[in-house]
């Protein structure tokens, strides 16, 4: 009977554990998706924020380019599950690119690249393409309020239950889109729609 109880327990304490390490793997995944590898920050918003050089630009599209080629090789085929070896493959692929990157940009550009991460990143949240960022020429003050949103939200998921968590997510970034949307002139909300429409004419497009 002791037996029993000892074994029901531990294998209790393992499930727990188990549990666990799928839930940090989960939030992970969550906050890699959110986040933005510098090495796949467009061209033109690289240039905005960093003030490239000719030759500059010239590597990064090079670079990213290849990125780009040896990503699609390493994704799984339509209907089959992830495996593990490509998805290590893919995330060591994009860290030689950020390295490579790095090594491309003065410091001074790294400089002004890392401070406007947390705006890229927040953007991506919101569901804002990174392609049209440069394009839309945000304010300042459009800028601090869509970091302050973001912020809010994000406080706002702070002990929310993990089974509730999934649901509480989508609802926020139903509201992170309205409220940056609303923030928006109509020149730059079309400077969106319009980018949207032509990426899925582009999709339905493809052989």
């Amino acid at each position: 009977m002791r037996l029993r109880l000892a074994i029901g327990l531990s294998l209790l304490v393992l499930a727990l554990g188990c549990t666990s390490v799928q839930a940090q793997a989960r939030r992970q995944n969550r906050q890699r998706a959110a986040n933005v590898p510098i090495a796949q920050v467009p061209v033109a918003l690289l240039d905005a924020i960093c003030k490239l050089e000719p030759a500059q630009k010239e590597k990064i599209t090079a670079l990213q380019t290849k990125l780009i080629e040896d990503l699609k090789a390493l994704r799984p085929a339509k209907g089959t599950e992830p495996d593990s070896q490509a998805v290590q493959k893919r995330r060591d692929l994009t860290q030689a690119a950020i390295t490579e990157l790095n090594g491309i940009l003065t410091p001074e550009q790294r400089e002004a690249l890392r401070k406007a991460m947390p705006l890229l990143t927040s953007l991506r949240s919101a569901n804002v393409p990174l392609e049209v960022v440069a394009e839309l020429k945000l304010t300042e003050d459009q800028k601090k309020q869509i970091a302050d949103i973001i912020a809010s939200e994000r406080a706002s998921l702070r002990g929310v239950p993990a089974q509730e968590r999934k649901a509480k997510m989508r609802e926020m970034m139903a509201q992170v889109r309205s409220k940056i949307e609303a923030l928006l002139t109509d020149e730059q909300k079309d400077i969106i729609k319009k980018f949207r429409e032509k990426n899925r004419g582009n999709k339905r497009n493809r052989p």
